[in-house]
């Protein structure tokens, strides 16, 4: 059961509105000097009795606004489907006991729990994540930081799941390949299935490219007086679209003897940029696709990240999340659902 892998801290997954429809369906209020997600926490049982209730819970709690990473693996001679099933299953990564009989024993940098739904397996992990120093006005202390991370790994198609950032992933791939025996993880590409980030926006409900960032394909370095040139050639393809006189806008063009070298003015335009940013109006009807500076540059440049918003189905809710194209990894920017997360977990692997 997922019950087992629930903490306290993971009822900040739920939001204002998961809390609000909590309360409703169950009849209860929650007093005023009393913090909420502990007190539904300890209610927990009481949520899982009502199957409304529980559906929010358990399509929430794990998930969230929150960092994903996808990765492959593959079998061989020292682990295969068989054996990485039995190490699952072990009492050593506390396969179905509830994790707050486990990490009373101060689990750290390892497997805490462990629950099966098919050929998918959901671990809690805790790991070591520095220090943080609190005080009181008085005195200080500084404190560990423990972060319990959920990993999803799928015995039959290979694939494993991280949510976490790139930092932490490293550490769950060493304790992946440390305790279960996993080799040969490597990570998937967002855009594998896809020819660019506007194609992947293209496969999702009502996808919207809302902004992006870039830096360019090529190195150009350009002398002041280069700079002075493409401004007036600017200029003077300015003054075309006033007069509409080609005659007029070829004489001016060949006055500034510039020779571009073989390179096209989209490219000149982004000498010496180190990076590029842009984003669409709030009331905008037309996604970055359609934008003209986009279309222009688009070909000059090495796409970053990306923010798309998108839905699942036609009616359903709307979500963000920015895609890290360098990275490899989707940070979804809206409190999310599994459901959310499967749904672009299909399109991605």
């Amino acid at each position: 059961m997922l019950k087992n892998l629930y903490t306290q801290v993971d009822f900040l997954n739920l939001t204002t509105d998961d809390i609000a429809r909590l309360t409703d369906i169950l009849d209860i209020d929650i007093p005023e000097d009393k913090d909420k997600y502990e007190y539904l926490f300890e209610r927990i049982n009481t949520i899982e009795d009502n199957q409304e209730a529980n559906s929010i819970l358990t399509n929430k709690v794990l998930a969230g606004q929150v960092t994903v990473k996808w990765f492959k693996y593959s079998y061989d001679e020292n682990i295969n489907k068989d054996k990485l099933i039995e190490k699952l299953q072990s009492e050593d990564f506390g396969f179905d006991v509830d994790v707050g009989n486990r990490i009373s024993s101060n689990i750290s940098n390892d497997i805490a729990s462990v629950v099966c739904d098919g050929d998918v397996y959901t671990l809690k992990v805790f790991i070591f994540d520095g220090y943080k120093r609190h005080n009181n006005g008085i005195v200080s202390k500084r404190e560990m930081i423990m972060k319990n991370i959920i990993v999803k790994i799928n015995v039959e198609n290979c694939w494993v799941e991280i949510r976490a950032n790139d930092e932490r992933c490293n550490k769950i791939i060493r304790i992946l390949e440390v305790r279960l025996g996993l080799v040969n993880l490597s990570g998937s590409r967002i855009l594998k299935n896809y020819v660019n980030i506007n194609d992947f926006k293209n496969s999702l409900v009502d996808g919207f490219h809302l902004n992006y960032k870039a830096v360019p394909s090529e190195l150009i370095k350009l002398t002041e007086e280069d700079g002075v040139k493409i401004a007036n050639m600017i200029a003077i393809i300015d003054d075309y679209f006033e007069e509409k006189n080609s005659e007029i806008l070829l004489s001016r063009l060949d006055e500034l003897e510039f020779d571009l070298d073989g390179l096209s003015l989209s490219s000149l335009l982004l000498a010496g940029v180190d990076s590029v940013g842009m984003k669409i109006r709030n009331d905008s009807e037309n996604d970055m696709s359609n934008q003209s500076l986009y279309a222009i540059l688009k070909d000059h440049l090495i796409e970053d990240s990306s923010y798309i918003r998108f839905k699942t189905t036609p009616n359903g809710e709307q979500y963000t999340m920015r895609i890290g194209i360098k990275t490899n990894s989707i940070v979804f920017k809206s409190s999310v659902t599994e459901d959310v997360i499967n749904y672009i977990r299909e399109r991605v692997l």
